[in-house]
């Protein structure tokens, strides 16, 4: 009985060893598997974290060519004096020339851009160098300028009036403050652009936040968005 019993489980005995075979042969495959996906992984993190470091890397790189850049660019703007129809540019240069005791001899082109809406544009001062945009900027900030100075026979309602005069933004820096204009109004109630970055403050008391790239816009309007929706709930 005993002979027939195991002659007949000899099969199955053999089907089983066979499955045991085939599952460790099984298991090692898998383990390899594993031990390949694993190797993918860390390949795979260490490339992300490559090109997380080469996006920065170019980021910065990108923002320290808009710095030279703008550096470099040789023409001002000249903000707050409305357009006349007799208009001299040659005198209003002269006329800021002396007010600045700047050299007038410097300049070497003066046009007003048209402006939107109606509005006054602004009046661009090309100069033979950038060291005269910087001389020229610095002593606006130590001598407050008027249109009063700027233009002969200046209406009496604006003729105290403030002038700005800043560097004129290059296509760059222009684009990267009109980014953060259309992405951060209204949740910030000022948006302009100073010494090679976007400054940005949501009211008249808080401190205002530095945007240097487009990357640091998009990830302040993602927090805008998300403090938003967090206060509708």
């Amino acid at each position: 009985m005993k002979k027939v019993l195991k002659k007949e489980l000899q099969p199955i005995e053999a089907s089983v060893s066979f499955c045991c075979t085939k599952i460790d042969d099984l298991s090692k495959i898998v383990e390899a598997q594993n031990e390949h996906i694993q190797e993918l992984e860390k390949k795979y993190n260490y490339l992300h974290n490559e090109k997380t470091h080469l996006e920065l890397e170019m980021s910065s790189l990108k923002q320290y060519l808009r710095d030279i850049e703008q550096r470099l660019d040789n023409v001002i703007e000249v903000i707050g004096i409305p357009k006349a129809k007799d208009e001299n540019l040659v005198n209003i240069s002269l006329k800021l020339a002396e007010t600045l005791n700047m050299d007038r001899t410097q300049v070497v082109n003066i046009t007003h851009v048209e402006g939107r809406n109606n509005r006054d544009g602004n009046i661009q001062v090309q100069f033979k160098h950038a060291e005269n945009v910087s001389l020229c900027v610095r002593a606006s900030k130590k001598e407050a300028v008027v249109i009063e100075q700027s233009i002969s026979e200046a209406p009496v309602e604006v003729a105290k009036m403030k002038v700005t005069i800043r560097r004129a933004l290059t296509k760059a820096n222009k684009s990267l403050l009109w980014l953060a204009q259309q992405k951060l109004r209204p949740a910030y109630k000022y948006v302009w652009f100073e010494d090679g970055k976007v400054l940005l403050r949501k009211d008249d008391k808080s401190k205002p936040k530095v945007a240097r790239s487009e990357a640091d816009i998009e990830k302040l309007s993602a927090l805008t968005e998300i403090i938003g929706q967090s206060s509708k709930r």
